[in-house]
């Protein structure tokens, strides 16, 4: 997009995509009311240690989202595709049953929309849990979306965001000053 690296943020409704988004950027996009609080994507360029990159926030995933939803947000899901690098988003805090469930779902949308093979997972909201819930829900994630690097943060407290940021552009082989 523009000659920039695009990063795509995508992952289950209310995993905190949005809030990472809005931190990066510095806007105030709506947050947390519910499923498909964001019904468009939204895109902006992200200036970060003498680097420059696209992100992309987008719709989020459902659990056994309809072919007719996934027809109807094509264009938004083609954005996610199309993108240099996936930022996976996941909320940490969730239930282990209800993790596996949204991890599950989330495996099965992008094999359908054939999601690029560059994504990072992006264990969310570590300041809602302690250290032992963490771990267990990293290994959980691990063991549904085998092969992925897993980044934890909270996007809300700003914990690690930094970090996966670094990553981010690491893995897209843009040099991290």
């Amino acid at each position: 997009m523009l000659g920039f690296p695009t990063v795509a943020l995508a992952g289950y409704t209310q995993s905190g995509k949005t809030t990472f988004f809005n931190r990066l950027v510095s806007e105030s996009k709506e947050v947390g009311r519910g499923p498909f609080t964001t019904l468009s994507s939204y895109s902006r360029l992200v200036r970060w240690k003498g680097s420059e990159f696209i992100l992309v926030d987008s719709i989020g995933f459902i659990e056994d989202m309809h072919p007719m939803i996934v027809d109807a947000f094509f264009v938004t899901l083609d954005e996610i595709r199309n993108a240099d690098l996936i930022l996976l988003f996941v909320d940490l805090s969730e239930q282990l049953e209800t993790l596996r469930r949204q991890a599950l779902s989330i495996d099965n949308i992008t094999r359908k929309i054939d999601m690029p093979s560059k994504v990072i997972v992006c264990g969310n909201k570590v300041d809602l849990i302690d250290d032992e819930d963490e771990r267990r829900a990293v290994e959980l994630i691990s063991h549904v979306l085998p092969g992925r690097r897993i980044c934890t943060l909270s996007a809300k407290a700003g914990k690690s965001v930094e970090t996966v940021v670094d990553c981010a552009l690491t893995e897209l082989g843009i040099a991290v000053l």
